[in-house]
């Protein structure tokens, strides 16, 4: 049950955003209809979503987002690099997603196009525990992975 409530208000918030778009509003919908139940990295991940859909449907191709940190946090600390932004696009992070005042991670998005003109972006989060990729478009499971670091073995054994 809980689960078909939160894939209502997903639904809402879309319907929504697309509203707010045709009627030449921003082109998100912040965080603040998602229910307190889901983590913040889901709500984020959400927001990026639904902002990625409406930039589609305005510029057909998907935004960019460079690194929300300047380096990857190993502790929640504010963003320092939200005002940067791609050279070939108008909008940065402020212009695009609300974010948290306070990220445990850093956020960096890559926009891409497939052969065959088919469009997609991947969402990066990192952190001193690991990274974890969200592909979406035709090359999405590709483009959808995780690596933790304490699997990763940096020390030599010669």
């Amino acid at each position: 049950m809980l689960e078909k409530i939160k894939n209502l208000i997903i639904r809402f918030k879309k319907w929504i955003a697309g509203l707010l778009l045709l009627l030449g509003g921003k082109y998100i919908l912040t965080a603040s209809l998602v229910t307190p139940s889901i983590s913040l990295e889901e709500q984020i991940i959400k927001d990026i979503e639904i902002s990625q859909d409406n930039y589609f449907q305005k510029n057909g191709k998907y935004w960019q987002g460079l690194p929300t940190h300047t380096s990857i946090p190993d502790a929640t600390t504010t963003p320092d690099n939200l005002s940067v932004k791609p050279y070939y696009q108008a909008e940065g992070w402020n212009d695009l997603v609300s974010l948290s005042n306070e990220l445990p991670f850093q956020i960096e998005v890559h926009q891409y196009k497939a052969p065959g003109n088919n469009y997609g972006y991947q969402i990066f989060l990192r952190s001193d525990k690991g990274t974890k990729s969200i592909g979406y478009g035709k090359e999405a499971q590709s483009r959808t992975w995780e690596i933790d670091k304490k699997w990763v073995n940096t020390t030599s054994t010669k």
